[in-house]
């Protein structure tokens, strides 16, 4: 009974959607350019009239070092063969190295947001070796956790997490509190497992469950996660989730590296 709708663009919007003149890349990129030393140098002294003589002077080479600078930072370090680390662990991993300081510890019920630079409560020792292991194994649950995304058809984990009805205390919040410490941290999916080939993510995804099992063999004062000890309902899981039957435990294969 909906009629469909009909849209009748003005003389205005019909202007707008004239194709845009095919202007030589090099015409564009010499304008901007040019433009950029005309309009920095009068930004730097409207600053510095402002009350802002602190800042630097602004040019051509300050703003593409600051771009560069703001693109590198915006990226997820994704370095290790296993994948990204969630953006609470980087600002973990930042505010603590900043700090001289190793990452909080939460307790399971700690709700964010959480100061961590005035946190008093425990934290992952702050020595390379500690940090190295850390970030390997925030690697490996980060990548395990994303993997969970991908149906098992397409090369994801062959078991069950994200499919409960629990809020927080479900398959996500423990991951939460493998990396944080806490049930109530929202984990981040930040899309870094490749799809559309079977046999690269499922290599992908085995290879990143396989690594974060085996650091429950590290105790969390040396980088290992910092949530529940991995039972043996957590075990058999994992042995599911690399393609066994979850009959027995998966066993370890020491892919932790030793830093």
């Amino acid at each position: 009974w909906l009629k469909p709708l009909r849209l009748r663009p003005s003389a205005a919007c019909l202007h707008l959607w004239k194709p845009l003149p095919k202007w030589p890349l090099s015409y564009v990129l010499a304008a901007a350019i040019s433009r950029a030393h005309r309009i920095m140098p009068a930004l730097s002294r409207a600053l510095r009239f402002a009350g802002l003589a602190s800042l630097p002077a602004f040019g051509t080479a300050n703003v593409a070092q600051v771009a560069r600078d703001a693109a590198v930072a915006d990226i997820p370090s994704c370095n290790s063969p296993v994948g990204c680390l969630s953006l609470l662990q980087h600002a973990s991993a930042a505010s603590g190295s900043r700090s001289g300081r190793g990452t909080p510890i939460l307790p399971r019920d700690t709700q964010p947001p959480v100061d961590e630079t005035a946190w008093t409560g425990p934290r992952v020792p702050d020595t390379p070796e500690v940090k190295q292991t850390e970030t390997f194994c925030l690697n490996a649950l980060q990548t395990s956790y994303e993997c969970h995304f991908i149906p098992d058809v397409f090369g994801g984990p062959q078991c069950e997490c994200l499919n409960d009805q629990e809020i927080y205390k479900s398959c996500g919040g423990w991951y939460a509190t493998q990396m944080t410490g806490s049930w109530y941290v929202k984990q981040h999916w930040l899309d870094s497992v490749p799809k559309g080939n079977f046999t690269e993510t499922r290599e992908i995804c085995d290879k990143a469950l396989q690594q974060a099992y085996d650091c429950f063999e590290i105790p969390v004062m040396e980088g290992g996660p910092k949530g529940d000890v991995c039972d043996e309902q957590c075990q058999k899981w994992y042995h599911t989730c690399l393609g066994g039957d979850g009959s027995v435990p998966q066993p370890h294969k020491g892919t932790v590296p030793s830093f």
